[in-house]
């Protein structure tokens, strides 16, 4: 039986289930063999059954425990790709940040200026003064901070 899960606290619960059933299963066929051969073939029909039971129980068990292992596997495969993923976009930003810089710096400002107003800049008088009139009201647009 093939089992597919999406979350290890499921798949842990199916295991302590199926263990269960396995306990009970073996108890139930340990009780028929000592039983008194009384109802003999009844009991050997019902010792059939829950030998059939038990072998099921045990195949169960053992897909439900390798189901568990995929999932372990797979959460380490996502979380190795999170962490790629977030030097990967650490790593374009930088390079962003520079590629800004020296376009910025080629048309012959001294810093960059930032377009949203959440990130508000600081620049001295100076600086602010070596802007061309359109530079000036973008940077006083985005919300960029003139210091003495």
């Amino acid at each position: 039986m093939a089992f597919k899960f999406f979350s290890i606290v499921k798949a842990n619960a199916e295991v302590s289930r199926l263990e269960t059933e396995l306990v009970a299963a073996q108890e139930k066929l340990k009780a028929f063999e000592t039983a008194e051969p009384e109802n003999l073939a009844a009991l050997q029909a019902e010792l059939e059954s829950v030998k059939g039971t038990l072998s099921k129980t045990e195949s169960d068990l053992l897909a439900a425990k390798e189901a568990i292992k995929t999932i372990e596997a797979k959460d380490a495969e996502i979380a190795t790709l999170k962490a790629a993923s977030v030097e990967l976009e650490k790593s374009v930003e930088a390079r962003a940040s520079e590629k800004a810089l020296a376009i910025t710096q080629a048309q012959g400002q001294v810093k960059p200026l930032k377009a949203e107003k959440g990130n508000a800049q600081q620049i001295s008088r100076a600086e602010f003064n070596q802007l061309s009139a359109d530079k000036q009201a973008a940077f006083c647009k985005a919300g960029g901070k003139i210091t003495e």
